[in-house]
């Protein structure tokens, strides 16, 4: 039995090369634009886990602070206050070209917080109870599922390209919703990976704070149980992989 194999295209090369590049910056060792930070949310985040947080240390053990004692980007996103929005926008149909009924800005803020009460928002405002009768019998159910859209908007958080200063943002549509992260995968890590409930996080050390901090899966199981939780219940997931933008729409 014979192979094939099909050459990739100019802008496929360029792309795989632009990505590899970009993966070798790391937040931690990339500069913050400004170096005033504070950091209570980050020590109120812990302690509300029963973590106590080393005044002396727990710079140098979270890698605030890169290679030249300065603080880093990660810093940058950890701290009370930042540069980066987090927006929950809504509209009245079912595309951008639809008026914006709200929009809610929760950014500016450190990043857990700032995204604690973006899904907040979605799950206590947003995530109303329909009402169906199937042959008679009455059945409630939510828009959407809540722990799989935890799982989904903490993942586009984390894993987001901080790099290039796009934040996530949260779109509500009439019919559905929308999850918008850039940079799309890990240049090592293949869609079929993805879909497996394979993790090759891209910000390592901002990864395991999520995890001190109970936000996300260890294992990397949790996205796929979110992929399989959604596709067996009432909603439909679709995840688009553009060049640099990672597209998710739940409805």
């Amino acid at each position: 039995m014979g192979t094939s194999s099909r050459s990739m295209t100019e802008e496929q090369i360029e792309n795989y090369h632009w990505k590899l590049s970009k993966a070798k910056v790391r937040i931690i060792d990339m500069d913050a634009r400004t170096q005033s930070r504070t950091f209570d949310y980050l020590r109120m985040l812990y302690k509300s886990r029963g973590l106590t947080l080393n005044e002396e240390s727990f710079e140098e053990n979270l890698k605030l602070k890169n290679q030249n004692g300065l603080y880093n980007l990660q810093a940058e996103l950890l701290a009370d206050k930042n540069d980066y929005s987090i927006k929950v926008v809504r509209f009245d149909g079912t595309t951008k070209a639809s008026n914006i009924v709200r929009r809610n800005e929760y950014g500016y803020k450190c990043l857990i917080v700032a995204m604690q009460e973006a899904f907040d928002y979605c799950v206590d405002v947003i995530n109303e109870t329909k009402t169906l009768f199937e042959n008679g019998i009455r059945k409630d159910i939510r828009l959407f599922d809540t722990d799989a859209f935890r799982e989904v908007w903490f993942n586009a958080c984390l894993h987001n390209d901080w790099k290039d200063g796009t934040p996530p943002a949260v779109y509500l549509f009439s019919d559905h919703l929308e999850i918008i992260s850039t940079d799309g995968l890990p240049h090592n890590l293949s869609k079929t990976d993805f879909f497996s409930g394979i993790s090759r996080p891209v910000h390592d050390i901002l990864t395991r704070i999520f995890i001190q901090l109970g936000l996300i899966e260890q294992t990397g199981t949790g996205f796929y149980w979110s992929w399989t939780n959604i596709t067996k219940k009432y909603l439909l997931l679709w995840i688009i992989f553009y060049g640099f933008l990672f597209h998710i729409i739940m409805s």
